[in-house]
C-alpha cells in the first residue's frame, strides 16, 4: 500500500533484448482517476494494469507512461515500397514544386509506409 499521494517514480529493466520503464506519477485527489499511456503492443494488457494500479494506489490523479525500446538489431521492419511510390505520386500531385527527398520523407511517415513485426508478449512482459 502506498502512503502518500503525491509522488513520482521510474523504473528502467532490461527484458528479452527489450528496454521496458516505467514512470507513475501521482496528485492528491479525494477518487482514483487514471490516466495511462502504453504502447500499442501492451493495449491488450491495459485493463490488468489499470486493476493492480487501482488495487495498490486507491485514490489519487494518476499518471502512467509504459514505453518499450527494442534494443535487438535484427527486428523485423519492413517497408511497403508499393505504398510509399503510391503516397510519392500523390505529394507530387499537391505540391510538384517541392524538392524530391521531402515527398520521401513525408511518404515514409504516412500510415503502414513502414511496419515492424513484433513478436508474441510473453508470459514475463
Amino acid at each position: 500500500m502506498i502512503l502518500s499521494m503525491t509522488g513520482f517514480g521510474r523504473a528502467e529493466e532490461n527484458f528479452d533484448g527489450k528496454k521496458i520503464s516505467i514512470e507513475i506519477k501521482s496528485l492528491n485527489s479525494k477518487t482514483f482517476d487514471l490516466n495511462i499511456r502504453v504502447p500499442m503492443r501492451y493495449k491488450e494488457k491495459e485493463f490488468e494494469i489499470r486493476k493492480v494500479l487501482n488495487y495498490k494506489l486507491i485514490r489519487g490523479k494518476v499518471d502512467c507512461h509504459i514505453n518499450c525500446e527494442t534494443q535487438v538489431e535484427n527486428s523485423a521492419v519492413k517497408i511497403n515500397p508499393d505504398l510509399v511510390k503510391n503516397y510519392i505520386a500523390q505529394l507530387e500531385e499537391i505540391s510538384p514544386d517541392a524538392p524530391q527527398f521531402e515527398y520521401l520523407k513525408m511518404a515514409v511517415r504516412m500510415p503502414d509506409a513502414i511496419s515492424a513485426k513484433h513478436d508474441e508478449l510473453t508470459d514475463g512482459e
